[in-house]
Order: structure tokens, then sequence, then C-alpha cells
């Protein structure tokens, strides 16, 4: 319940310094450059194990240290998160570094999660098909 709080928190914080289209872009591009980071690590961690053989001592807690799955559901949010919103860029290469953010915070989401971690990721992919096209129904 403590999270809770404490996203409820932030999100009212950021909403309180967050006001013209200037600090939304930079409050997105730092967003992407600290996901970069985390992927970055994310995949040196799970490169320095043979996964061969599973082994539950071989799961790391991850880069944010809140344990494997919050890693997981993390990377799994703004994954989502940025899919839609790539969907309403318009210049190629900022759409292409889009896309490669999404793949790696994927990437590490398979590295980190659990089955029900991929349900989510389903949902979310299945929420943003339902709402990219609605007028079309």
């Amino acid at each position: 319940m403590e999270e809770l709080y404490a996203h409820s928190a932030v999100f009212v914080a950021s909403s309180l310094v967050v006001e013209d289209r200037k600090a939304i872009r930079t409050v997105i591009i730092i967003t992407a450059f600290t996901l970069l980071v985390i992927d970055r690590s994310c995949i040196l961690e799970s490169l320095q194990h043979s996964w061969a053989k599973f082994d539950e001592s071989k799961r790391d807690m991850g880069p944010l240290a809140y344990g494997s799955n919050q890693t997981a559901a993390f990377l799994a949010q703004f994954a989502i998160f940025f899919w839609g919103f790539v969907q309403f860029v318009k210049a190629k290469k900022y759409k292409l570094v889009g896309y490669g953010l999404i793949a790696g915070n994927l990437v590490c989401t398979y590295v980190y999660v659990l089955p029900r971690g991929y349900a989510a990721l389903l949902l979310g992919v299945l929420v943003l098909g339902v709402l990219k096209d609605r007028n079309s129904w």
C-alpha cells in the first residue's frame, strides 16, 4: 500500500511541475535515456550467467533494487507507454529510436518477468490496439 501512496505522490508532484510542452518533452527524453541505461544494465547482468539450467539464485534483483518482478513490471509499463507514444511521433529517426527502446524493454522484461508479466504485456498491447483503431469501428 505504501507503493501506491509513493506513486500517487510522484504523480501529483510531476503534474505540478510539468506545465508546458517543453517540460513534457524534457521529461520524456530523460525517461527514455534512463530506460536505455536500465536496459543496458539488465542485458549486461543477464549475459553474465549461463541459462542452460534455470536456478533461482541466478536471478538478480535488477538495477532498480526492487526485485526482479518489480523491475520487470516497471519495464513492461514503460514499454507499453512508449509503444503508445511512438505512434504519434512523426519524425522517422525518433520513431526508430522509440521502437529500439521498446524492443530493449521487452527483452529485459523477458529476462526478469514471470508468466503474469507476459499477460500484462499482452493486455497492454491489446488495449493499445483497441485504442489506436477505435474510430474504424
